[in-house]
């Protein structure tokens, strides 16, 4: 019995390590049914963005276009934004001639009348002595 025994030990130890294979079998295929999952979410989700990616070319040209669009409005702002400061740089100028202008005038007029009254005095003296003549022959009426 002793050979019988010892063949239904091996047996055993055979049976216990055939079972041990079987779960690790068992693990792997589980394993290998996650990573499965795993990839087809992963491909799904790599698809979707290759996906909005083929929209990337369009939408760059877009914005390229777009960028254009305000350099040019850009530009054309710099040039109104240049005519408006000629314009006003020549407002300037002409303010300050007119001012000028007023100031010469000005300084005319009163050195014009002091000359006047300086060259016409003896007429401006007789025109005021007449004046005060009829005034009081007036009052004496």
């Amino acid at each position: 019995m002793e050979e019988k025994e010892l063949y239904d030990e091996k047996f055993k130890n055979i049976l216990g390590r055939l079972e041990n294979h079987e779960d690790r079998i068992s693990d792997s295929e589980n394993k290998l049914v996650d990573m499965n999952v795993s990839f087809q979410v992963s491909f799904a989700k790599t698809s979707s963005a290759l996906e909005k990616l083929s929209d990337l070319p369009v939408a760059i040209a877009s914005m390229q276009k777009t960028n254009e669009e305000v350099r040019l409005s850009l530009t054309q702002l710099g040039n109104q934004v240049d005519n408006l400061e000629g314009g006003v740089k020549r407002l300037d100028d002409k303010v300050c001639g007119l001012s000028n202008k007023v100031e010469v005038i000005d300084e005319e007029g009163k050195h014009n009348i002091r000359k006047y009254i300086r060259d016409n005095w003896p007429i401006i003296l007789v025109g005021i002595s007449i004046l005060a003549s009829i005034g009081v022959a007036g009052v004496l009426k």
